[in-house]
């Protein structure tokens, strides 16, 4: 008798939840990005040469659902960006012999290494129930640089360059695909993003690529 007032008692309440859970529009989350940071060249003088280094992103997932099949996800985001370039065949006045022209060439090594805020716009696309692609931007900001830039002259002079960019805005169009893992909250998703402004390196532009693990809560 106890047993049957107990589940007369609770029985709306636990339907109430289950409902509640099964018609939430809001799905709110964390995730982990692991990555690789590389960076475009484009400079007409000398030879350039980028090698891509790991990096990381971490934040908040939100998902608001506007449709069965459309979404809009945003967040709150950190990223740690690494990554090396390397530009050679320059040529300063001091390569230059007013007599007998340019003697020697110069390089510059980059070690760029700096942390950015990240605030994702993004529209998701459910494809099939448990598979989805994403589209949309990212805006992100730098801070906590600490990269260094050294000048080797051809007279074997050195020169350490300031890191005088400082803190930009940033616009970086971004794409994936991601897998919801069966009977878990778990969601994996490849991600490529391209930042539109060059940082440091002039003509240059930072891309990422990376597997993005999702943990969601549900609200």
């Amino acid at each position: 008798m106890n047993k049957l007032f107990l589940t007369l008692l609770f029985f709306p309440l636990l339907s109430f939840s289950q409902e509640k859970t099964n018609d939430s529009k809001i799905d709110f989350g964390f995730y982990v990005l692991p990555e690789m940071n590389g960076l475009t060249t484009a400079n007409p003088v000398g030879t350039e040469t980028a090698r891509s280094k790991f990096g990381f992103s971490a934040g908040l997932n939100l998902e608001y659902r506007l449709t069965p099949k459309i979404s809009f996800r945003t967040g709150l985001g950190y990223g740690l960006k690494n990554y090396n370039h390397l530009h050679e065949g320059l040529i300063f006045n001091s390569d230059i012999n007013p007599q007998n022209g340019i003697q020697t060439v110069s390089r510059m090594e980059s070690s760029i290494s700096y942390s950015e805020l990240q605030l994702p716009l993004l529209f998701q696309y459910k494809l099939y129930p448990k598979v989805f692609f994403t589209l949309g931007l990212e805006l992100n900001t730098s801070f906590a640089d600490k990269s260094e830039r050294i000048i080797y002259y051809g007279n074997g002079a050195i020169d350490q360059l300031e890191n005088t960019t400082g803190a930009i805005l940033n616009y970086a169009p971004m794409l994936s695909i991601g897998f919801i893992v069966p009977n878990s909250n778990f969601i994996i998703e490849p991600l490529f993003k391209y930042n539109i402004k060059e940082y440091l390196i002039p003509m240059s532009n930072q891309y990422n690529y990376g597997l993005k693990i999702t943990y969601n809560l549900g609200l």
